[in-house]
């Protein structure tokens, strides 16, 4: 909780800090920039380094649910505005000594915090385990650095000593970011571990069911589910032939019609006094519809299926299926049982992919009745761009006998998109194929998620640092095989405080998200926008031909830009002040380098009096 808030108090004193860098603003301030632009960076270096070592004594002190959330942001809130108060208010005093060792000996202030949360969080050893705690060591590091061996060096604003510190707070910035997504990452893949072991099981599971229904079709048992008077509930086709009665008959009969043995006045007292679970073993003789005796042998249990008791029983020839008998019971039982817990659907087609069965869970996942999937077919329900993968998988089932893991998406009834996770499995008779499907569209939904946070932009659904750092690589990669220039530019709209402070951030929200749609429209196809943070907006213009081809672009940018935003019936304006770098094969630079570049460039360009493009040129004051 400590960290974060820190970062997010640090997020709001880095705006300012940016924000006073403009000369324009001096008058609003008792102090000028000398001052006050290099005490804003202490102020955002100190509050963040303070709330860094807040949050390993919170830890070691056992605090973790002595404070609230809200009082955390109570404390964070107050001393953010203890700061903004001290900047507003009060002319502040020198920031450089030429004549001491160290130009900025405040400096070392938040030096030592960071030294104090260092030690800290190395001593604790959570960084041995934690990807999010190595990488805080990693940042902490970075940041004594930033401050003891460049910025308390520094002698005047924006020298060399200057701008290492500024980057190396980004790259500070960036190792906490890359911790938060290693440890996403690694958090998914256990979850995707935990999911694989459910499959395997699931797949155990189905394959104990198939064995049972191998079985049971092989068998010759006659078998029959009669309620607690002995009416015939269910019969299999075997014990209608065995009887000599067609199916429909003995949707008729009793107990009593086809036993010879039981009288009629003792079957529902026998039935209920059974004890539900157990199982009976007992020789009986049969009638036929013809009169007919034969002699049977009864293996029958009392079961509860759909919350009401039964007696399920299967009847052979004494001399040859008494064996058979005693497997097709237990594994028909426990496969009951299975069927009853799991939530997997289960369907059974032929070899062109036609659906002859299916439990009630498949149909509970496809929202069609069972008359309309026997209507249809499995790779039917496939959306165009997996019909071809699906029949080939099918293909594949025939040729090997199954197919461990496949994945579609099916059109359910309702038209929703539904993508499920299917096990594949030929069955003995080689005429059908066994599948089991898993639901795992919202597992997809959750990874998409997961790389959206990543990648993009909360707000703005813009690429974010993490995904603007991997363009930048790779376009610098093209433009070095293809020798085609590329242009970095750096953009800060001007005036996004007044709107923030006049109308509401949420105002300031809304102008975001308008400008930066503006701005993409902006771009040609393969250039990229990237949000930094704030009202700052970073773009790659990939394959340029010359520079004029950059700066029409930037232009559109710009009046995009400035365009007025109708908000609520009120008007809001805004501008931008751009900074460009160019790279090129002759000038070969990294990333890090053209983005500082641009930087520099955009800060000219709002000192020369915003609302206008500025080119890095090194040599120019």
């Amino acid at each position: 909780m400590f960290i974060g808030t820190g970062f997010l108090g640090t997020g709001f004193l880095d705006a300012y800090h940016t924000f006073v860098t403009s000369e324009h603003f001096s008058i609003f301030f008792p102090s000028p920039p000398e001052s006050l632009i290099p005490w804003s960076w202490i102020a955002s270096r100190l509050f963040l380094s303070v709330f860094m070592f807040f949050a390993y004594y919170d830890w070691y002190k056992h605090y973790k649910y002595s404070r609230s959330p809200k009082q955390i942001y109570m404390i964070a809130t107050f001393t953010t505005l203890i700061f903004f108060l001290f900047f507003i208010l009060l002319p502040l005093p020198q920031a450089y000594y030429e004549n001491y060792f160290f130009h900025r000996p405040e400096e070392w202030l938040p030096a030592l915090f960071f030294a104090l949360a260092l030690y800290g969080f190395y001593t604790k050893g959570g960084w041995k385990k934690s990807d999010i705690e190595y990488w805080i060591v990693l940042s902490l590091i970075v940041n004594i650095i930033t401050q003891s061996v460049f910025m308390s060096f520094s002698a005047e604003l924006f020298d060399y000593e200057f701008d290492m510190a500024h980057l190396l707070k980004k790259v500070s910035y960036i190792a906490v970011l890359t911790g938060i997504y290693i440890n996403m990452k690694r958090s998914f893949q256990n979850e995707s571990l935990v999911v694989k072991q459910m499959i395997q099981a699931r797949k155990e599971l189905e394959s104990d069911k198939q064995r049972y229904k191998a079985l049971m079709n092989s068998s010759s048992d006659g078998i029959f589910i009669m309620d607690m008077d002995g009416n015939l509930k269910e019969c299999s086709q075997m014990a209608a032939d065995m009887l000599g009665y067609s199916m429909q008959e003995m949707t008729k009969l009793n107990v009593y019609d086809w036993d010879a043995m039981i009288p009629a006045d003792e079957i529902p007292n026998l039935f209920r006094s059974t004890p539900v679970g157990k199982s009976l073993h007992f020789p009986s003789k049969h009638k036929r519809k013809d009169g007919s005796i034969y002699d049977a042998d009864i293996s029958s249990i009392k079961i509860i299926i759909a919350g009401e008791p039964v007696i399920y029983a299967s009847t052979r020839d004494i001399t040859d299926l008494k064996k058979k008998t005693e497997i097709i019971e237990k594994q028909r039982a426990e496969f009951k049982t299975i069927f009853d817990i799991s939530r997997d659907g289960i369907a059974i087609l032929d070899l062109q992919s036609n659906f002859l069965d299916f439990n009630d869970a498949y149909l509970s996942m496809t929202g069609f009745s069972r008359e309309e999937l026997l209507l249809t077919s499995c790779i039917a329900l496939s959306i165009p761009e997996d019909v071809e993968r699906a029949m080939k998988a099918m293909q594949i089932v025939m040729q090997i006998g199954y197919l461990e893991s496949f994945e579609k998406t099916c059109v359910v009834k309702d038209g929703k998109h539904v993508v499920i996770r299917m096990a594949l499995s030929l069955m003995p008779d080689k005429k059908r194929i066994l599948i089991s499907t898993t639901d795992i569209t919202e597992m997809k939904d959750h990874e998409q998620q997961l790389k959206s946070i990543a990648n993009y932009d909360p707000l703005t659904n813009l690429p974010n640092r993490i995904l603007f750092s991997d363009r930048i690589k790779q376009n610098i990669t093209n433009s070095h095989r293809n020798n085609q220039k590329l242009a970095i530019a750096y953009l800060d709209l001007d005036g996004f405080k007044q709107v923030n402070d006049t109308y509401g951030h949420d105002a300031g929200d809304f102008l975001l998200i308008e400008v930066s749609k503006r701005m993409q429209k902006a771009l040609r196809e393969g250039d990229t926008l990237a949000r930094f943070g704030g009202d700052e907006f970073v773009v790659i213009l990939a394959n340029q031909n010359d520079e004029d081809e950059g700066f029409a672009v930037l232009n559109r940018l710009l009046e995009a830009a400035s365009s007025p935003i109708d908000m609520q019936n009120t008007v809001i304006t805004v501008s931008a002040s751009i900074g460009v770098t160019f790279y090129s094969k002759e000038n070969a630079v990294d990333a890090d380098i053209l983005l500082r570049q641009a930087d520099q460039a955009m800060y000219k360009a709002k000192l020369r009096g915003k609302n206008q493009i500025v080119v890095f040129d090194e040599v120019s004051p």
